[in-house]
C-alpha cells in the first residue's frame, strides 16, 4: 500500500490542475452526452503529446461530437446541469479514485491509458473502492480547508485595505480643511484690507462730498471679493461630494469582491455534496 497522503502525491503530481484544466476545456468546448470520455481522452493527448506517445490509441476511442451551436450556457445553473447531464462528477470521480488508488508516477500518462481502455472500473477490487473513497473525502476535506484558510486571508487583506483607504481620506480630507482654512484667513485679511481702502476713498472731500468715481470702485470690488468667495465656496462643496463618492466606489468594490468569494465557496460546497450524492448513489447501485 502507498505510504504517501494523497495530499502530497496530489501536490507533488499537479493532479488538480490538470483536472481543473479537463473542467475549463471542457466548458468551453461542451462535448456531446455520451462523448465525454472521448473528448477527456483526445484532450489529455493534445495537451500531453510527450505522455500519449508511450501509449497505443485507437483513433476510434477519441472521436467526440460537439454540442450543437444552439446550446447556449446563460446562467450557472445550466452549466452545473450539463455537467450533470454529461456525467462529469461520476467520470472525474472513477478517474481520480483509480490514480489515488495506483499512484502512478505520471498520472497524465496513467489517465490517457485509462481512457484509452474505455473501462474507468477495471482493475479496482472493492477494498481499493472503499480506500480511493476515504482518499478522495479527505482530499475534499483539505481543500475545502484550504479555500476557507484563503477566504478568511482575502477578507482580512479588503479589511486592511478599507482601513488603508479610510486613513488616506482622512490625512486628504485634514490637508484639504487646514488649507481652506488657510485661504479663508488670507481672503479675510485681504477683504479687511480692501474694505479699510473703500472706506478710505469713499471718504468726504474737503469740500464735504463724495467722489462718484471712487464710490463706483469701491462697489465693483466688493461685487468681485463676493464672486470670488462664492466660487470658493461651490469648488469646496463640489471636491468634499468627489471625495464622498470616491470612498463610496472603493466600498462597494470591497462588498463586490466579499459576495463573490462567498459565492465561490458556496459553489465549492454544493459541488462536494453533490459528489459525495453520487458516491453514494453508486455505492447502493453496487449493492444492489
Amino acid at each position: 500500500m502507498p505510504t504517501e497522503s494523497p495530499e502530497k502525491y496530489i501536490a507533488r503530481t499537479g493532479l488538480t490542475a490538470h483536472i481543473e484544466k479537463l473542467l475549463d476545456s471542457c466548458c468551453r468546448d461542451l462535448p456531446e452526452i455520451g462523448h465525454l470520455q472521448p473528448y477527456l481522452l483526445a484532450e489529455l493527448i493534445q495537451s500531453n503529446p510527450q505522455s500519449a506517445t508511450k501509449v497505443e490509441v485507437d483513433p476510434e476511442a477519441k472521436k467526440w461530437t460537439k454540442k450543437p451551436s444552439t446550446f447556449v450556457l446563460y446562467e450557472k445553473p445550466q452549466l452545473i446541469q450539463y455537467l450533470d447531464d454529461v456525467r462529469w462528477y461520476p467520470t472525474l470521480q472513477a478517474i481520480t479514485e483509480q490514480v489515488l488508488t495506483k499512484r502512478p508516477a505520471n498520472p497524465v500518462q496513467f489517465m490517457i491509458e485509462l481512457l484509452a481502455k474505455g473501462d474507468l472500473t477495471a482493475d479496482v477490487d472493492g477494498g481499493d473502492e472503499e480506500a480511493a473513497a476515504a482518499k478522495m473525502q479527505a482530499l475534499q476535506r483539505g481543500k475545502k480547508a484550504r479555500q476557507q484558510a484563503a477566504a478568511k486571508k482575502q477578507a482580512k487583506e479588503d479589511k486592511k485595505q478599507a482601513e488603508a483607504a479610510t486613513q488616506m481620506q482622512s490625512i486628504r480630507r485634514g490637508q484639504m480643511e487646514r488649507k481652506a482654512m488657510k485661504e479663508k484667513r488670507l481672503e479675510a485679511e485681504q477683504a479687511m484690507k480692501e474694505e479699510a481702502m473703500v472706506e478710505e476713498q469713499a471718504a468726504p472731500t474737503e469740500e464735504g462730498a463724495v467722489d462718484p468715481e471712487q464710490a463706483a470702485a469701491a462697489a465693483k470690488m466688493q461685487a468681485l471679493q463676493r464672486g470670488k468667495k462664492a466660487r470658493d465656496e461651490y469648488m469646496a462643496q463640489r471636491q468634499e461630494k468627489a471625495e464622498q463618492d470616491a470612498a463610496a466606489t472603493k466600498m462597494q468594490a470591497v462588498r463586490r469582491g466579499q459576495a463573490e468569494r462567498k459565492e465561490r465557496a458556496e459553489e465549492a460546497a454544493a459541488a462536494t455534496k453533490m459528489q459525495a450524492l453520487q458516491r453514494g448513489k453508486n455505492a447502493r447501485k453496487a449493492k444492489e
